[in-house]
Formats: structure tokens, C-alpha cells, sequence
């Protein structure tokens, strides 16, 4: 199992001291950041595959070409201020290692066992879900492949949370979940994208809570997948 975590940092390298006095920045990095995203995703014996930089930064799910959201000025560098553009180049090495890493891993896990799990790893607000045209929000995000997202899988994470007396929606406020491109089309390698909404984890005891769930759930993932 991997856990693709690629929105937890609030880092933005060598460049802070150009961008702390930009107000828009900052307020970007705090709306977009899956805040704590890498605490409530572990799995013991899981690899993690976890970009170490702000989305702000460079956005390592975004599409190098053809990606829809950079009209908006969010695609693989954001558009939120002057200085937000600054290292272009800097970014875009980020990128690529980023995406080589987790190619590496799911690789190296596929050459030990039959299949390969991926947990793209996220967090959402539900002023994100209203900006996405929903009124009201899910709990709980599950974002699915229709060629690496077994019905099964999803069923298991929309079962567990409700149990757990989470409201869940498929692909919907988001959609889609991380695979390689150069392994898209392969069986043996499985996504989907947990997202948690930032409000159902707010304080420490609803933290700890859906953290046990989170956890509790990838035991079952591993003991059906691997």
C-alpha cells in the first residue's frame, strides 16, 4: 500500500522571504493546504509518498499538459500573486521528482506483491465544495478511476464510514484519484482518493476519532487488496 500525500506542507522553498509580505499567498497556502492530511494518514508497513512543498508552490496533481484548472490560474503553478510564479523551473524539478518517487514506489511494491494499492490522501473545506457548485457538503470525498477503482474498493470505504456515521459522496464534491501515467491501464495497480472534510476533524477528539476510523479502514483495504 502506498499513501500518496501531496498536500500537507505549508512550505514554500527559498523563496518565503520574497512572498512573506504578500498577503494573498499566505491566505492561499492556508485555504488550499490539506491541513494535517499526514497525521491522519499511517498505516504501519505502508510506504508514503509525501511532496514536501506547498501546493501554492507547485501543485503535483495537476496536469503538466491540457489540465483544466489552469484558466483559473490553479494548475501546476498557481496564479495567486505576482511572486507565486516566481521559480518556475524550481517547481517544476519538484515536480518531476515528485512523480518519479512515486512511480519508484509503485514499481518496486509490484515486483514483491500482485497488486498495488494507492491512497491519494486529501482534505477539503465546504467553501471548496460550494466553489465546485455543492450547496452542501459530504463528510467524506471517495474519488474513483473507472479503470483503476474496483467497485469492490469503493464499496469498503463508503460502508466503513457510514458505519462510522460519516455522510459519504462519490466523486463528488471531487473526483478522480492519483495513478502513473506510465501505468495507467494496469491491472495490478489500484487508486482512490480519500478526502475528509476539515470540518469533521477540527478539534482533537473528533481528530483522534477519524484518525482510529482512517486507520481502521486501510487494515481492512490491505487485508482485501494485498
Amino acid at each position: 500500500m502506498i499513501l500518496h500525500i501531496p498536500h500537507s506542507s505549508t512550505l514554500v522553498p527559498n523563496y518565503e522571504t520574497a512572498m512573506q509580505q504578500d498577503k494573498n499567498v499566505w491566505e492561499a497556502i492556508e485555504k488550499y493546504t490539506d491541513h494535517r492530511t499526514d497525521e491522519l494518514f499511517s498505516y504501519e508497513g505502508a510506504d508514503r509518498v509525501e511532496y514536501p512543498y506547498s501546493r501554492v508552490f507547485c501543485d503535483v496533481e495537476k496536469l503538466e499538459e491540457n489540465e483544466p484548472m489552469e484558466e483559473l490560474g490553479l494548475g501546476i503553478l498557481y496564479d495567486v500573486s505576482s511572486k507565486s510564479r516566481k521559480y518556475p523551473n524550481m517547481a517544476l524539478e519538484t515536480y518531476k521528482e515528485h512523480h518519479t518517487k512515486l512511480l519508484n514506489s509503485v514499481n518496486s511494491l509490484k515486483t514483491m506483491l500482485n497488486k498495488v494499492i494507492i491512497i491519494d490522501c486529501h482534505s477539503f473545506s465546504d467553501e471548496q465544495a460550494m466553489e465546485q457548485g455543492f450547496s452542501t457538503s459530504f463528510d467524506i470525498c471517495l474519488g474513483t478511476d473507472e479503470t483503476h477503482t474496483p467497485n469492490s474498493l469503493s464499496l469498503i470505504c463508503k460502508e466503513h464510514f457510514k458505519k462510522e456515521g460519516y455522510s459519504v459522496g462519490i466523486d463528488e464534491p471531487f473526483m478522480g484519484t492519483i495513478v502513473p501515467l506510465k501505468l495507467y491501464g494496469d491491472e495490478d495497480v489500484i487508486s482512490i482518493m480519500i478526502e475528509v472534510n476539515k470540518r469533521i476533524y477540527a478539534d482533537d477528539e473528533d481528530f483522534v476519532r477519524l484518525k482510529s476510523s482512517i486507520n481502521e479502514l486501510l487494515g481492512k483495504i490491505s487485508l482485501n487488496y494485498i
